[in-house]
């Protein structure tokens, strides 16, 4: 992967990291539910990549950098004391596989953020599920079309 794909990944990742901070519980604290995560209860980003498939290489390329600034943060102390943990799943690179991991990002592992891989395709295909949920979903390396 070039330095300036590298670059791009790690200021996406910092950007998305710094939102879920700014996110949270929407429950006024006088009021909270026994359903909130607890402050310490780490922040769960989702990732979906091509672990299999034509676009592996770029996708392990790709799962290397996250990893490397997700080690920065948490050294660093995490958002607000908590850290930061990613779940990873495979999108075979097809549009299906992405649609997949996104459905079982957002149903299963309940996550609020999901970072796509860098094809235009996938990444329209997951828009079209995360936007109604409400999810935070950044593709990492789009088209504009």
């Amino acid at each position: 992967m070039n330095f300036k794909k590298v670059i791009a990944v790690l200021l996406t990742l910092v950007m998305v990291i710094g939102l879920a901070a700014c996110g949270g519980n929407s429950t006024p604290a006088n009021n909270a539910s026994n359903d909130s995560p607890a402050k310490t209860d780490p922040i769960k980003i989702g990732v979906y990549l091509p672990q299999t498939g034509s676009g592996a290489e770029i996708g392990a390329q790709i799962e290397k950098t996250i990893n490397i600034a997700l080690d920065q943060a948490n050294a660093a102390g995490g958002v607000n004391g908590r850290e930061i943990q990613i779940i990873v799943y495979d999108t075979a690179t097809t549009s299906e596989g992405a649609q997949k991991a996104a459905q079982r990002l957002v149903d299963q592992d309940e996550v609020q953020v999901i970072l796509g891989d860098y094809q235009s395709g996938n990444n329209k295909a997951v828009a079209e599920y995360v936007e109604p949920n409400k999810v935070l979903h950044v593709g990492l390396g789009t088209a504009t079309t």
